[in-house]
C-alpha cells in the first residue's frame, strides 16, 4: 500500500466493484525539463513524489509511519497509493520484514482510523505488480489475496475501517492464482489458507503486536509452497535502471524473449511488457520521467493509463 506504499488492493462489503475505469533513447535538454517541471516551479530531475511534498504534510492529516531498512535497502519500494484529501484522523503504518523473509515480504502494513471520519475516506490504489493478504479486523471473516494488474481504481473505504496486511515483493507468491482477487469484497474468505484464523488473532492487537503473527501466516505460506523467494523477479527489481525494454530484461535473465514470455506470466501474472509499464511508473514518483520515457508525452499517456490521471491531475487530487 501500491502499493502507503502499499499499492494495495483493500475493499470493503459497504461498495461494489467498479470496473470502469523499447523507448527510444533518452534525451534531455533544459528546455525539455522546464517544459515538463513547469507545475512544480523546478528544472531539477526529481520525481512526482518529491514534486508533490512530504506525504506528512498532506491535507488530509493521514498519519503515515514508514518502513525503515537499518540493515539492507529493499530491493523495490512502491510508492504511496493516493489518499483522498477529505479525510482525517487516518493512520498508515509499516514495518519491514525480519531478515528470514527480507526476500519474500516488502512490508507488513496497517491502515485504520482513529477515529469515525466526517466524510467518506477515498483510497486511489496503483499497480505495483505485488500481491497483498489482506485482512479486514472490523469484520475478521473477510480476508483474502489481492492484486491489482495494470490499471489503478480508487475504492470508496467508508468513514470507519481498520486494515491490516503483508505486501510480497513481485514474483514472491507462489500460491493458487485463481484465489488472487481484483475486485470489492464484501463475504467471508472461503479459500484454503488460513487467512481468517489469522485475521482473528490480529484483532485488538496494537500494530507492533501484528508483526510478529503476520510474520507467521507468511512462514506458514512459504512451508506449504505458498510464497517464497523468486530469483528471477529478485533480479528484475535489483537492476530496474538497466532494463528499457522486453529485450533488456531477456538478456540480463539469460533467457530468449519466447522463454521469457512464457515464464513471467506464470511466475507473476504479467507479461512481460505489462511488468515494465508498472514499473517504471512506479519509478517515476522517484525520478525524473527523463530518465524513463522518451519525452513529456509519452510519460503522461503511460501515467495516465496506469493511474487514471495525468501527473498534474494526481498531483491536484492525491498526496504521495
Amino acid at each position: 500500500m501500491a502499493g502507503l506504499t502499499l499499492a494495495v488492493w483493500l475493499y470493503t462489503a459497504r461498495v461494489g466493484p467498479n470496473y470502469s475505469f523499447k523507448p527510444k533513447p533518452l534525451r534531455y535538454s533544459k528546455s525539455v525539463a522546464e517544459k515538463a517541471c513547469h507545475a512544480f516551479a523546478s528544472t531539477t530531475r526529481f520525481g512526482l513524489t518529491q514534486a508533490l511534498g512530504l506525504a506528512t504534510e498532506a491535507p488530509c492529516s493521514v498519519r503515515f509511519q514508514k518502513a525503515r531498512y537499518p540493515n539492507r535497502p529493499p530491493m523495490y519500494s512502491p510508492t504511496v497509493d493516493g489518499f483522498s484529501i477529505r479525510g482525517s484522523a487516518v493512520r498508515y503504518t509499516e514495518s519491514p520484514p525480519t531478515d528470514d523473509l527480507s526476500r519474500v515480504v516488502h512490508c507488513f502494513w496497517e491502515l485504520r482510523t482513529l477515529a469515525t471520519l466526517p466524510d467518506e475516506f477515498h483510497y486511489h490504489a496503483l499497480p505495483d505488480a505485488c500481491v497483498n493478504l489482506l485482512f479486514n479486523l472490523v469484520d475478521p471473516e473477510i480476508a483474502g489475496v489481492t492484486a491489482l494488474h495494470t490499471e489503478a481504481t480508487t475504492l470508496n473505504l467508508g468513514m470507519s475501517f481498520h486494515y491490516a496486511g503483508v505486501q510480497f515483493y513481485p514474483g514472491a507468491w507462489q500460491g493458487d492464482r485463481t484465489e488472487i482477487l481484483d475486485r470489492y469484497v464484501g463475504t467471508p474468505y472461503r479459500g484454503t489458507l488460513p487467512l481468517v484464523q489469522t485475521s482473528r488473532r490480529l484483532v485488538g492487537l496494537e500494530f507492533l503486536e501484528m508483526v510478529p503473527v503476520l510474520a507467521e501466516q507468511v512462514r506458514w505460506c512459504m512451508t506449504y509452497g505458498h510464497a517464497r523467494e523468486n530469483a528471477i523477479t529478485a533480479r528484475i527489481l535489483s537492476n530496474l535502471d538497466t532494463i528499457r525494454s522486453v529485450a533488456d530484461m531477456a538478456a540480463l535473465l539469460g533467457l530468449s524473449a519466447r522463454q521469457l514470455q512464457r515464464t513471467l506470466p506464470r511466475l507473476t501474472g504479467f507479461a512481460p511488457h505489462d511488468l515494465i509499464k508498472v514499473l517504471r511508473v512506479q519509478q517515476s514518483f522517484r525520478r525524473h520521467y527523463l530518465d524513463l520515457y522518451a519525452d513529456q508525452a509519452h510519460f503522461t499517456h503511460a501515467f495516465r493509463q496506469a493511474t487514471g490521471y495525468t501527473p498534474d491531475q494526481y498531483r491536484k487530487r492525491f498526496r504521495v
